[in-house]
């Protein structure tokens, strides 16, 4: 069973409590500014509620939707991945390296919004398959024929020959 993404702190005993979340389509296309179109997450988040703060160890596991980089197919990117942060009430809203600063006065935690940044910064800069053989080769070779065939020609423009004399 999957958990709503609100946290009921002052419900929360001390000690470990575990929540489980679905990140699918469904959740990508509630947000407005997503970049990440689709998808199948299952996070795992175990909740330690200490005396002053919380510790919090997300564990992601699924697929997003994406395109390929280097051939621009659609294809699903495999997401597996740890993070773990403490969660802290403070004077004023803060997220850095680690620690999440809520307001002193917060009961009902929203984790929607942390759940998706955080995935978000897990994704590789350059997405591309796994392996080079699952990308479109039609379109590699095309690419590759109004390139030049692939050679760089190494013509020097001439107003630098003066320059290379003074090596």
């Amino acid at each position: 069973m999957y958990n709503d993404y609100t946290i009921h702190l002052e419900a929360l005993k001390i000690g470990k409590h575990s929540f489980k979340y679905l990140l699918d389509n469904a959740f990508f296309e509630s947000l407005d500014y997503s970049i990440i179109t689709g998808g199948n997450l299952e996070i795992e988040l175990e909740f330690n509620k200490r005396e002053n703060f919380y510790e919090l160890q997300f564990n992601y596991t699924g697929n997003v939707e994406s395109v390929c980089d280097k051939c621009g197919d659609d294809f699903k990117l495999p997401v597996s991945f740890e993070f773990e942060t403490i969660l802290k009430h403070g004077k004023e809203t803060l997220e850095d390296d680690g620690i999440w600063l809520i307001d002193k006065n917060c009961v009902d935690l929203d984790v929607t919004h942390y759940l998706y940044e955080t995935l978000c910064l897990s994704l590789p800069s350059k997405i591309t398959h796994k392996e080079e053989e699952d990308c479109n080769q039609e379109l590699l070779d095309k690419l590759n024929d109004l390139s030049g065939g692939g050679e760089s020609e190494n013509k020097v423009d001439p107003r630098w020959d003066a320059l290379n004399k003074l090596k």
